[in-house]
């Protein structure tokens, strides 16, 4: 198993995590490896971060060259399903705690705040202690709020025919009206 981030700081995570695995600094847009794949994996939403229409299809097409021609070629994609996540969290902001182990047990706040912005969809992440008197980090995620029926069609250019479609990592069937993602699992074509 190898991976690739192109932040330093997740890597830096990861080897402390996993020292064992091979990680690479690239960036998924435009990686090459040397090696090939079974599988590959896109998880947490990632393919929607990179920003453009053009950039999933260019990430797609990294993954299928990375394949293993003579291995099983599949393709796994986990995205959101914004149909769903826009109507029901747009303009709401709601907070978690957690018991933060990287601050002696104190008990860590994460404010959530979701908006959608013309073609993208924000989210905002302000962890704080002491009751918000100190904000630990404060992070901004922008999903491309992307095209469904364009992206699929890219699979099918790619070469890939969807095996199943997935509502959730559980495994749940996937359901327009309900499931908050799009689960791809995707087979390359001989």
């Amino acid at each position: 198993m190898e991976g690739l981030d192109i932040s330093d700081p997740m890597l830096s995570r990861a080897r402390e995590r996993r020292p064992d695995l091979t990680l690479h600094h690239c960036d998924m847009t435009r990686f090459d490896l040397e090696s090939r794949f079974d599988a590959v994996l896109c998880l947490n939403s990632t393919l929607a971060l990179v920003g453009s229409h053009e950039l999933m299809v260019a990430t797609i097409q990294c993954a299928a060259r990375h394949l293993n021609p003579s291995g099983p070629g599949v393709l796994i994609l986990d995205l959101p399903n914004h149909m769903v996540e826009i109507p029901a969290e747009n303009g709401r902001s709601s907070t978690e705690r957690f018991v933060n182990d990287d601050c002696e047990g104190e008990q860590l706040e994460v404010k959530f705040e979701s908006n959608h912005l013309g073609d993208l969809w924000v989210t905002e992440w302000t962890g704080t202690v002491d009751n918000w008197e100190t904000v630990l980090f404060r992070e901004q995620f922008a999903e491309l709020v992307f095209d469904v029926a364009r992206v699929e069609q890219e699979f099918e250019r790619c070469g890939f025919l969807v095996e199943a479609l997935l509502g959730s990592r559980d495994g749940e069937p996937f359901n327009e009206e309900h499931s908050w993602r799009r689960l791809y699992v995707l087979r390359q074509q001989a």
